[in-house]
């Protein structure tokens, strides 16, 4: 994936956020429709983070035979650690036209920060599945939208987060574990 394009799009969305969050909130909002919630509900579940890790440990097992999950784990679990003590330092609200019952803070998204730094994970170790994924976590971001659970700024923020606290893990974890591995061959 080109990370220049991936990271300006995630700020272009990050700027419309500060621009338009409750616009957009509100557009979706107005325009529920009973079917689509119910849809989007499910992916919300899914995409969750326990359900984002619950994925990738089925992936890796079935794909990797379970080689690099631990690492995956790492990364994941460091970005969703920073995302929730940022939920307490912004402690921004959720959107009042939510229909969802979360009660933790917002800003940045869990959801977005989980499936994110699992698409890292996933670009890195099993690049055929990445455009996969992403569709899949494209459509769990925007159940949150779409069920008022967040603004888009949380989204993005999230996103971002997400992808480089797991890039910037899951790359140390391995350059130490190789020198680790070279040091007991000598």
């Amino acid at each position: 994936m080109k990370k220049g394009i991936f990271y300006a799009s995630l700020i272009l969305l990050l700027v419309l956020g500060i621009f338009f969050d409750n616009q957009i909130g509100l557009l979706l909002a107005n325009n529920r429709e009973a079917l689509l919630t119910e849809i989007m509900s499910v992916f919300s579940f899914i995409g969750n983070s326990v359900g984002v890790l619950i994925i990738i440990t089925i992936i890796f097992l079935l794909v990797r035979k379970g080689k690099s999950l631990p690492k995956a784990y790492a990364a994941i679990l460091a970005s969703l650690i920073l995302t929730y003590v940022l939920k307490i330092i912004f402690a921004r609200h959720r959107p009042e036209f939510s229909i969802v019952s979360d009660s933790d803070y917002s800003l940045p998204s869990g959801h977005a920060t989980a499936g994110f730094s699992a698409l890292a994970v996933i670009d890195m170790e099993l690049p055929k599945l990445k455009w996969i994924w992403l569709a899949f976590i494209i459509i769990v971001v925007f159940s949150r939208l779409y069920l008022g659970a967040h603004y888009l700024t949380d989204i993005a923020a999230g996103a971002l987060i997400g992808y480089t606290t797991s890039l910037i893990v899951y790359n140390y974890l391995s350059k130490r574990l190789s020198k680790e591995k070279r040091k007991f061959k000598l």
